[in-house]
């Protein structure tokens, strides 16, 4: 047994779709928590700085009343209020103009009186732009001056304020690495959910892919069905099977075609064999050679109309065919192709009608080409007495039909769908002989379809049939410049 073959992997092969959505999700994840991160502690760092300072403001305020009230015997009220504030410490110097220290709160640092505070504001601010500085310890201060009225209206004198903030920088600390840490777990737990919902929702690609590797020839009757799928991929997998469907359609018709076209040889092969044994079997006559060869003659002939007719089709269907087009008069071209059966009309009885006009814009051999093959058959099937009508007609558009009417013989409505078929024969018991290669209607639809236009067929059993060709107005790509 022959190994597995693998299945090919496509050069430059760079991540797939689940991990490239994943990735791309996370890091905009990762970017939007950062945004986030960065502004959650601008708010926090910023309102709490807002806070300190409506702190001072408050503090500052009760204190300039109690030095303005008792000068220097503020010294006790100094005392109560910063040892009423545990949480929130902060250490007073109460200063003259000199510089000399007048009052201070209880356990002020050694190190706060070499502090060189900002420039104090006048006594009508309650805020002003309060400076930081750091003790030798490690303690973070925010620093305020401020003056102060006296009791009996003296030179001013100076407040000095240095509010312990040590606490925030701890507090903001933590408050990041929490924001840190509880981003990086979400992160993780959102790009876990994320591959997971990614891989369940592109799970059908996967159904797709391993359908495809299962296609062959033999198995076209596979189809995906894709009902609960999401829309897009279901839309995708709908595209899918109807791909299957017309690849299954185009095998099909390709082994019948081929097994036809195998028929179709094999007879006038069989015919050229079997004449020649029996013309060897004995010695013949000058008379019964010229009559074998005469008979070989007419099949040879046969096969290479066959022939012709088959690279005809070929080259039509070859997606380079581009087509010369002309506004040609479609009465005038009805008439040029029906002055080749005319005497043959004759002979068999057939009379001719035209009625219409109008103008088609085609190519002047194919179009030539197709109204002979209809008009072929039109008096094959036409007795005696019967009347074949060429008709054109336009519309506003400047779409214009040409049709082939007869009062033949007719056609059955279950042969109309694969009339148009190569080889296809409504009556299988009568000699292909007798009925040309069995290519005519075939072509005929093959230069409709490079004109962009159709052939329909309407046609009731002993009474006749109507061939229509449609030719639009307008070509529906670029073509080449007219044929010679």
């Amino acid at each position: 047994m022959l190994p597995a073959r693998e299945a090919p992997q496509p050069a430059g092969t760079t991540w797939c779709i689940a991990t490239r959505i994943t990735v791309y999700a996370v890091a905009a994840t990762c970017a939007m928590l950062i945004a986030v991160i960065a502004i959650s502690h601008w708010q926090f760092s910023h309102g709490l700085a807002r806070d300190r300072l409506l702190y001072l403001g408050d503090e500052l305020s009760e204190l300039r009343a109690a030095v303005r009230e008792r000068g220097v015997g503020a010294q006790e009220e100094i005392h109560a209020e910063s040892a009423a504030h545990g949480l929130l410490p902060y250490y007073v110097r109460l200063v003259d103009e000199n510089g000399r220290l007048l009052a201070t709160s209880p356990d002020v640092p050694d190190a706060l009186h070499d502090i060189v505070f900002p420039e104090p504001i006048a006594t009508t601010e309650l805020l002003g732009a309060p400076t930081r500085s750091r003790l030798p310890d490690g303690r973070s201060l925010l620093l305020l001056a401020a003056r102060a009225e006296t009791p009996d209206a003296g030179p001013q004198w100076v407040l000095q304020i240095a509010l312990d903030v040590t606490y925030d920088g701890v507090l903001l600390r933590n408050y990041r690495r929490i924001l840190v840490i509880v981003s990086l777990a979400g992160l993780v737990v959102f790009a876990g959910a994320a591959a997971w919902i990614v891989r369940y929702n592109l799970r059908p690609l996967l159904t797709i892919t391993r359908m495809a590797r299962r296609i062959t020839a033999q198995r076209l009757d596979e189809r995906l069905a894709p009902s609960g799928w999401p829309r897009d991929l279901a839309v995708l997998a709908l595209a899918f099977d109807g791909m299957l469907e017309r690849l299954k359609e185009s095998v099909t018709r390709l082994q019948q075609f081929s097994a036809d076209l195998a028929h179709e040889l094999r007879t006038p092969v069989q015919n050229l064999m079997l004449e020649t044994e029996v013309t060897l079997a004995r010695a013949r006559t000058e008379t019964e050679y010229q009559e074998a060869l005469r008979h070989g003659l007419e099949e040879l002939r046969r096969l290479a109309y066959m022939v012709d007719d088959l690279l005809f089709l070929a080259r039509a269907e070859s997606p380079q065919q581009k087509l010369g087009r002309q506004a040609l008069d479609g009465m005038e071209a009805l008439r040029k192709a029906w002055d080749f059966f005319d005497a043959a009309a004759e002979a068999q009885g057939v009379a001719v009608a035209y009625r219409g006009g109008g103008i088609v814009v085609a190519e002047p051999q194919l179009l030539h080409r197709a109204l002979t093959n209809l008009l072929s058959n039109a008096l094959r099937h036409t007795p005696a007495g019967g009347t074949i009508t060429l008709a054109a007609e336009s519309d506003a558009s400047g779409d214009c039909a040409l049709s082939v009417i007869d009062t033949g013989c007719g056609i059955a409505s279950e042969h109309l769908p694969r009339l148009f078929d190569r080889f296809y024969q409504v009556d299988p018991d009568r000699p292909r002989s007798l009925e040309g290669t069995g290519l005519g209607l075939s072509i005929v639809r093959s230069i409709m379809d490079l004109h962009g236009g159709g052939v329909e067929v309407h046609s009731t059993p002993s009474k006749g049939s109507t061939f229509t060709l449609l030719f639009p107005a307008r070509p529906t790509t670029e073509e080449a410049p007219a044929r010679s």
